[in-house]
């Protein structure tokens, strides 16, 4: 698909346990625009290897910067501190939350992460 190419990770039995999905902006962001894993699968390695792969595509596609957006700290949320410590371990920072792209009780955080 080449809109939103995406990436899947498969176990044993041939069953989606991963994934992650990405958007290009301006030909030199590549945004990850929904991503997952299965809780029993995380801490394996398989967000990593997914993040690697989609790390090398915005790379080979010209991308200077990769950025995410997820629920800020600003909530405190266990399952996305989770999700923040993930992006931090595969370089990005926090970039800035904005109150006004979802809404006041879902403050939006975007982090980003330079490629080159």
């Amino acid at each position: 698909m080449k809109k939103f190419p995406y990436w899947v990770a498969f176990n044993q039995n041939n069953q989606c346990v991963g994934f992650f999905s990405v958007k290009m902006h301006y030909s030199h962001t590549g945004d990850i625009f929904v991503c997952g894993v299965l809780s029993e699968y995380q801490h394996s390695g398989i967000g990593k290897m997914l993040y690697s792969e989609v790390e090398a595509f915005f790379i080979n596609n010209g991308c200077k910067y990769a950025v995410v957006k997820t629920l800020s700290d600003i909530v405190d949320f266990e399952p996305y501190e989770r999700t923040r410590r993930f992006y931090v371990s595969v370089g990005f920072e926090p970039l800035l939350t904005l109150t006004e792209m979802w809404d006041e009780e879902n403050p939006c955080l975007i982090m980003i992460k330079l490629l080159i």
